[in-house]
């Protein structure tokens, strides 16, 4: 990924992450650097439009799940050395006995993330749903999905 310094005078780019602030920052909006919408955000894909909801909903009833459901979702990475699935089971567990919530692993990168998830769900009591199986969402659909889910 270049940054704006690697960008020839002309050039074009597409901008993933602004950082700065003050005169950082207004020397980005003095660049043109204002569409789409700037936003901050500690993780870009947060800052994604979301695609039309009658999409999300599509998707969620595709993978039997009723889109006016209770959920609460979950997107695990992998991390070197960390193998600890039993707390995020024990988490999803408790969110489904307490307050009725339904777990939905939602992996943000196919096939890798799909480790902790299947993990996770192997210990779980309660059952859970793990989307992207069958057939993986767009970006801007795993925004407007997690609309849908207690995060």
């Amino acid at each position: 990924m270049k940054t704006l310094r690697e960008i020839k005078i002309g050039g074009t780019a597409r901008v993933v992450k602004v950082h700065g602030e003050g005169a950082v920052r207004r020397r980005i909006m003095d660049m043109g650097i204002t569409k789409p919408d700037v936003r901050d955000s500690a993780d870009p894909a947060m800052s994604l439009t979301p695609v039309d909801d009658e999409l999300a909903c599509a998707y969620l009833r595709n993978h039997g799940l009723d889109p006016d459901g209770n959920y609460i979702c979950f997107s695990l990475r992998p991390w070197k050395d960390f193998d600890n699935y039993a707390a995020f089971a024990e988490a999803a567990d408790y969110a489904k006995e307490r307050y009725g919530l339904t777990p939905v692993f939602m992996p943000i990168e196919t096939p890798t993330d799909l480790v902790p998830s299947n993990k996770t769900s192997q210990l779980m009591h309660n059952g859970s749903h793990l989307l992207g199986l069958r057939r993986c969402y767009h970006r801007g659909q795993g925004i407007s999905l997690r609309q849908h889910c207690y995060l």
